[in-house]
């Protein structure tokens, strides 16, 4: 299986060239690996955390998912990370990546954002979700 992953442009816009290099492979890699995901949850992974489906608002279910990102900061917050993983637990936060993956082609992703800090809080922006969405459903036309 080869795992493709693609970038919406306003989530470039906000990032340096490294930071998407790093979350893109990163990515990438987390999707190749089966061995971190069981029955559809994920186990933990250094940079990604819980991963699932949005349910709200209902217009983006089985569109949108969602998978917690590793916390740089505060130093902490990134230590809880680690120790989670260490114990074999999900890490969870509240810095969220938000993405789709393609109909015809399930191993094509595009990352369509980042909610960081207060990504739980951010996804309540209900509007947000449905514009998210519908880059979605243009992206999953074609894969």
């Amino acid at each position: 299986m080869t795992v493709t992953v693609y970038m919406e442009s306003l989530v470039k816009a906000r990032l340096s060239k490294s930071e998407q290099t790093s979350i893109k492979e990163n990515f990438e890699q987390y999707k190749n690996d089966g061995s971190s995901t069981v029955i559809g949850v994920s186990l933990g992974h250094p940079f990604f955390g819980k991963d699932e489906g949005l349910t709200m608002p209902p217009e983006v279910r089985d569109v949108l998912h969602k998978v917690h990102i590793k916390p740089n900061s505060p130093k902490q917050i990134a230590k809880e990370w680690i120790h989670h993983i260490s114990k074999g637990r999900i890490p969870v936060s509240n810095h969220i990546m938000i993405y789709a993956n393609g109909i015809k082609d399930p191993n094509a992703y595009l990352i369509l954002d980042i909610l960081r800090p207060d990504g739980h809080t951010k996804m309540l922006d209900f509007e947000h979700m449905k514009r998210l969405k519908a880059l979605a459903d243009i992206f999953r036309e074609s894969f």
